[in-house]
């Protein structure tokens, strides 16, 4: 019959302490006794080290199934959310310039000369970009690129700027004293 950790420990208690040091001290006592005992208590507690990490393991796992279910779910919804985004982006942009390019259209023939620089289509491009790389540098760890996009000129315009209050400032007064010459 296979001895139990309790029983090993009681026999080590027994040798070192209920004998006494003397006997440990007389030159014909057996010290391989105690590191064979303390051998199986080692074991012992190997075992039962495997036993409890076997135990634990089929919890864990399905822990860790239920945390990748979540991240999954978490990581599709982040991406359905970016395409959204981007999409309504493409569509609030090309507004920005459609509506930009009618304005100077409406603005050449009211003044009756050339429009400010500002509602010209390649520089309403140009702010748009600029605007755009200020805010994707602030992307944790992408700086100036992601994958095969780069992006420059973001210096120009912080980020934190509101874009409509930046070109009501820029082209407001103008635009304003051409409404006033009514």
């Amino acid at each position: 019959m296979a001895q139990t950790r309790e029983q090993f420990t009681e026999q080590l208690v027994t040798l070192r302490h209920d004998r006494g040091d003397s006997i440990l001290a007389k030159p014909k006592f057996n010290c391989a006794a105690i590191a064979e005992i303390k051998h199986r208590l080692q074991t012992l507690d190997s075992a039962k080290n495997r036993e409890t990490e076997t135990a634990c393991r089929p919890k864990r796992r399905e822990q860790l199934r239920e945390d990748i279910t979540k991240l999954e779910t978490k990581r599709l919804q982040a991406w359905q959310d970016a395409e959204v985004a981007a999409r309504r982006l493409v569509q609030c942009l090309s507004s920005v310039i459609s509506v930009s390019q009618e304005e100077a259209s409406v603005l050449r023939e009211l003044m009756g000369s050339a429009v400010p620089a500002r509602i010209q289509r390649a520089e309403v491009s140009s702010r748009i970009g600029g605007r755009i790389a200020s805010v994707m540098a602030t992307i944790p760890e992408h700086r100036a690129r992601m994958g095969a996009i780069e992006w420059r000129g973001g210096s120009s315009y912080p980020p934190d700027q509101n874009w409509r209050e930046q070109e009501e400032k820029a082209l407001g007064s103008e635009i304003n004293a051409v409404i006033g010459q009514g």
